[in-house]
């Protein structure tokens, strides 16, 4: 029994202590109620702490946050990917709930708008490939690589989404153009984080930023573009939206 209980339940190796030295996971215990309960409490407590400290350094010290990521200092902040779907789905529930037009017209029907809304949301994952391409050229051409890149627009669009959560307030209570707003609002927030991480003059934060920007836009809409003629093909009434 007790050679059963020294071996790790994933690998089957022996274990000297709490983690195993050859898959890594931890001592596993009986499934219990309380326990399943507790697991859940600690990894939304962990998950929790996590974003409000990358949140914290995305406004504070973008740059150094990004950098500190890419040297391999992450046990402080949540991952990117994680962060990015959670500022997105926060972002989301925001227009939907204070009715925000998304879709540039107010031609398009309130369905319409939010399922573009979800639709732009969620697929930002695909539009940011290219986009960290883009951010690659332009501020680090040979010292980082396309991975590295990624990770650094996935911090950055968290925090863009982020500012779109307040953006939806205000704009449902003042009746200004949200999406005037946010790009504004979404380029300053570029140039501050840009010019935090990289060497860079105003002049070049601006520049480098205004190219930048425009490549998330050029990659969003070849993809939602996409996504109206399969609408069309499909017969997807929500997004036929005419050209």
């Amino acid at each position: 029994m007790e050679s059963e209980k020294a071996l790790c339940r994933n690998c089957e190796r022996p274990m000297h202590g709490e983690i195993c030295a050859h898959c890594g996971q931890k001592r596993a215990s009986p499934i219990e109620a309380r326990r399943v309960l507790g697991d859940i409490w600690s990894q939304f407590l962990e998950l929790d702490f996590k974003v409000a400290r990358a949140i914290k350094h995305l406004v504070s010290r973008p740059g150094p946050m990004i950098i500190d990521y890419w040297k391999g200092k992450r046990v402080l902040y949540t991952n990117p990917f994680k962060l990015l779907f959670f500022s997105a789905t926060g972002y989301y529930i925001a227009i939907k709930y204070y009715d925000i037009n998304v879709g540039g017209t107010d031609d398009l029907s309130k369905e319409t708008s939010h399922f573009i809304g979800a639709l732009l949301n969620y697929l930002i994952f695909v539009f940011l490939i290219p986009t960290a391409y883009f951010f690659k050229m332009l501020y680090a051409r040979n010292t980082i690589n396309w991975a590295e890149s990624y990770v650094a627009v996935s911090f950055i669009w968290s925090g863009y989404l982020m500012l779109g959560i307040p953006l939806a307030v205000l704009v449902h209570y003042s009746g200004l153009n949200y999406i005037l707003l946010r790009t504004i609002v979404g380029l300053v927030f570029i140039i501050y984080c840009t010019k935090n991480m990289f060497e860079l003059n105003w002049l070049q934060a601006i520049a480098k930023s205004i190219l930048f920007y425009l490549s998330y836009f050029i990659s969003t809409f070849v993809v939602i573009s996409l996504a109206i003629v399969v609408a069309h093909l499909v017969d997807y009434q929500p997004l036929m939206v005419r050209p």
